[in-house]
């Protein structure tokens, strides 16, 4: 089942990009660009719900849009991710 995950990038202020994942504490990335960032992010994400299934934990449902708060600056971009 593909499912696609939200993930809030920001600048922070140093010429690096920082992704986060608000469904999935802990899982964040950065990257040196937009398009940097969001490779890392993909990469985070698969390999944050690979270790939940390993350990056989329960992998939340990814937030919808109105759920999402999104603050000045930050962009919001989906990662897609078959579960």
């Amino acid at each position: 089942m593909q499912v696609a995950y939200p993930c809030l990038i920001s600048e922070d202020g140093i010429g690096l990009y920082m992704a986060i994942f608000p469904d999935l504490p802990g899982c964040m990335t950065d990257g040196i660009s937009i398009v940097d960032t969001i490779a890392h992010a993909s990469e985070a994400l698969h390999g944050c719900v690979e270790t939940m299934m390993d350990y056989n934990l329960k992998i939340p449902e990814p937030s919808k849009l109105n759920d999402i708060t999104i603050q000045e600056g930050t962009r919001l971009v989906w990662i897609h991710i078959d579960i």
